[in-house]
């Protein structure tokens, strides 16, 4: 079995997953269930409380498909990981070793955390964007006299991360017609998606956002 060190930061929602009454583990596998992306509310648990175990959980998930071990194995692992640092009683290292087999055994959380572990092999991947638009004199052959024409040009600013995530940025200058070619190609995208949303709605395999 490999042996494996927790970070500290990762400590207190372990904990609290170890420690929660069973009246709130429920909920929140059953939330994790319908909503991977949100941090599910049961009782006795504060919404910051709920959003660091989720966080945790989801960091667990792709731990364990990076060491390549089984679920059992992996629990195992963490349990007695924990216990040594937290020096917790070993009669309870079952019974956490079962709760974190239960949450790292959600279908729906394993496929969103391969989704975006797929977007992350792409060597660049985008963040954000903003489009700064100001106009240009056009000056005669004297540049005394006030210029009679001007130009509209579209400043777009993408954001977006490196294959090592550091976030970089790239300026690409636009006229009008420059626009109206980007929206077409936006606009013929998003048709193309829905055509393949349709077939694979059809084929019955779940579309999910990484």
């Amino acid at each position: 079995m490999a042996a494996l060190a927790i970070p500290d930061e990762h400590k207190s929602a372990l904990n609290k997953i170890r420690t929660m009454p069973e009246e709130s583990l429920q909920p929140f596998v059953l939330g994790l269930e319908r909503s991977p992306g949100t941090a599910p509310s049961a009782k006795g648990l504060a919404p910051d409380e709920a959003e660091q175990i989720k966080q945790v959980i989801t960091e667990l998930y792709r731990v364990r498909t990076y060491f390549d071990m089984g679920v059992s194995e992996f629990a195992s692992a963490i349990a007695e990981a924990l216990q040594e640092a937290d020096s917790f009683p070993v009669a309870e290292v079952n019974r956490f070793k079962e709760r974190l087999e239960k949450l790292l055994s959600i279908d729906s959380v394993s496929v969103a955390v391969k989704a975006q572990s797929l977007k992350q092999e792409y060597e660049r991947r985008f963040c954000s964007a903003r489009i700064l638009t100001d106009a240009r004199p056009v000056y005669g052959d004297d540049p005394s006299v006030p210029p009679s024409a001007a130009i509209i040009f579209h400043n777009l600013r993408i954001s977006y991360h490196d294959d090592l995530s550091n976030l970089r940025e790239i300026y690409i200058v636009m006229d009008g017609d420059d626009i109206t070619t980007l929206r077409a190609l936006l606009d013929r995208a998003d048709m193309k998606a829905k055509s393949l949303e349709s077939v694979f709605e059809a084929a019955k395999v779940k579309i999910v956002a990484p």
